[in-house]
């Protein structure tokens, strides 16, 4: 008997602790709203709530979901008794009240419209054209007096309904058949995708005066059309190519959007990879209202090292340092030298957090002072300890030249061509350059004279690097032979 009556003590010890640590992790959580925003135009919605539930079925109608919601991506878990209740089936409300929609409801009833010189005509309504809110479009009443009055939207000053008809609801509704076997105060939890949520990242670059080290600011631009607001939310991006098998629920929304500029104070994002992508968490709350783009500080670095690079590629091939992705736009004739601006994403080098996707715009300052915009480019996800190759423009003061001098047939197998390039320079310091030269006419070549060093880069493709002092010009030439 007292065995029996000390198992059954500690039985019940066992249970209070494991209801008391219950208790606390739900106070823990709590009520709120996480969403994480990918750069697919995607967003993923975890709310949670306190619901009083009954036992048994019934019917659970969850207000605010996001307008642009996909409802086969819903879940739903009951986190103080899981496992013990459960949706049974599920509908998406999402008849919103508008002046097209009470319009077509209202149609054969009585309303009352009033127009911009105050004529009030009273009558039942036959027809209702487009929304007023665009402007066009008619209505036809029928007065009591059997009359038929035809009023365009455009002078419609107000419309009277008697009441709201049925149906019609004022904020997108989830509506749940719910069998729940713990009846009583729960916490929920809501999970879901929806479409019309992004976000982007943008960079802001400051050369220094000696332009070898710049200053990094990044933000991110959340746009939210998605039709949901999302009140004090942790909020997390996520940066990477994920797939997606069919694209995100998509709907017309008012496209009037207010832009704010958050302050920027401190660490603001943590990174952290996940999967095979990057995530980022604010580290406090944030509201995003609906048709909202909002700007938050991602990252802030000064003193970055940088090496200025100038290429120039007589043959109009548009080639670029090893490793640059971006686009180098084609210019007439072949006598523009591009400029780079090479940096690694480095901790070493005052940055290291892995760079998500966005364009970058980089500004210098003048002799007075003021910041000119002298380029821009976009950047792809950067990796940390990687090296990143910004192409800003082409040089106003250094001018190339490339001729073929000669084209000799050796054998009906070998030929050989022979260029000479020159690089002038019309700057006050000297400068280094690359001569990029594309050996593609056959797949056997060898270069038999050149009166520069030069650098083999890929199966096709050598550089001649070049330095030229200030207001001088340098010549070099070489002569290729190919064979087939």
């Amino acid at each position: 008997m007292r065995k029996t009556f000390i198992v059954g003590l500690l039985a019940a010890i066992l249970a209070i602790q494991v209801v008391a640590a219950q208790a606390g992790s739900l106070k823990q959580l709590g009520e709120g709203i996480e969403l994480t925003v990918y750069n697919r135009d995607l967003g993923l919605v975890t709310e949670r709530r306190y619901m009083n539930l009954k036992g048994g079925t019934s019917e659970i109608r969850y207000e605010g979901v996001a307008g642009m919601i996909d409802p086969t991506s819903l879940q739903f878990y009951s986190l103080t008794s899981p496992g013990k209740c459960r949706i049974l089936e599920q509908s998406y409300q999402y008849d919103l009240v508008s002046d097209q929609a009470l319009l077509q409801r209202y149609l054969n009833k009585e309303i009352t419209v009033i127009t911009e010189d105050s004529t009030l005509y009273e009558g039942k309504l036959l027809s209702g054209g487009a929304s007023r809110l665009i402007g066009s479009g008619s209505i036809i009443l029928m007065r009591n007096d059997g009359r038929i009055v035809n009023i365009r939207l455009d002078k419609v000053r107000e419309i009277r309904y008697p009441s709201l008809p049925e149906g019609l609801i004022t904020r997108p509704t989830m509506v749940w058949e719910v069998d729940n076997a713990v009846p009583g105060k729960h916490l929920v939890e809501v999970r879901y995708l929806t479409g019309g949520i992004d976000w982007k990242s943008d960079y802001v670059a400051t050369l220094s005066a000696d332009e070898k080290t710049l200053d990094l600011t990044g933000w991110v631009t959340l746009n939210n059309r998605s039709g949901g607001t999302y009140n004090n939310a942790k909020l997390k991006l996520m940066a990477g190519d994920l797939n997606l098998v069919t694209p995100a629920p998509r709907a017309k929304v008012n496209y009037a959007r207010e832009a704010m500029l958050a302050d920027a104070a401190g660490e603001q994002f943590k990174e952290q990879s996940f999967f095979e992508y990057h995530l980022y968490t604010l580290q406090r709350p944030t509201t995003l209202l609906n048709n909202e783009i909002k700007q938050i500080e991602l990252l802030s670095a000064s003193g970055v090292p940088i090496r200025k690079l100038y290429y120039y590629d007589g043959a109009k091939k548009r080639y670029a340092p090893s490793g640059y992705k971006g686009y180098i736009p084609a210019v007439a004739g072949n006598t523009k030298i591009n400029i780079f601006i090479e940096l690694v994403n480095s901790e070493k080098n005052n940055l290291g957090m892995p760079l998500p996707a966005g364009k970058i715009r980089i500004n210098k300052g003048d002799d007075e002072g003021s910041l000119q915009f002298i380029g821009e480019d976009t950047l792809g996800h950067t990796p940390k300890d990687e090296t990143l190759t910004l192409y800003v423009g082409n040089a106003f003061d250094i001018v190339g030249e490339r001729v073929q001098t000669d084209t000799r047939r050796i054998t009906d197998r070998i030929i050989e061509e022979s260029y000479k390039i020159k690089i002038r320079n019309h700057k006050r310091e000297s400068i280094s350059v690359s001569a990029v030269e594309h050996l593609d006419r056959y797949s056997d070549w060898e270069i038999v004279r050149a009166t520069a060093k030069y650098e083999k880069k890929d199966a096709r493709t050598v550089e001649f690097p070049l330095q030229v002092s200030a207001g001088k010009e340098t010549l070099f030439e070489y002569t290729v032979r190919y064979k087939w």
